[in-house]
């Protein structure tokens, strides 16, 4: 498990890191055009054209802390995906 650090200062326009393998390109922007709150979007180097906006931006976000936070949202999601279905089929009591 292996990462490529760079920096521990304060972190707020984006950065790219390695993980398992796998490339993270993380940047921040908001959710929307006309909104004021800017979050971190990450895209991960698999093949797919997904990207992710999991937590909002703050003031003291650092690489480590986003690269944790981002690397460990994308393990339970990859986790979620791999469990199987949960029914939500309820029988009706008798």
């Amino acid at each position: 498990m292996a990462r490529k650090l760079a920096r521990t200062e304060p972190q707020q326009q984006g950065l790219v890191f390695e993980d398992q393998g796998r490339t993270f390109t993380c940047t921040v922007a908001p959710r929307l055009a006309a909104d004021p709150v800017r979050w971190w979007w990450f895209s991960v180097s698999d093949g797919t054209t997904h990207r992710y906006a999991p937590f909002v931006a703050a003031d003291g976000d650092t690489d480590r802390t986003v690269q944790d936070r981002v690397v460990a949202y994308y393990d339970e999601h990859l986790a979620r995906r791999a469990a199987p279905p949960v029914s939500r089929w309820r029988r009706p009591a008798t």
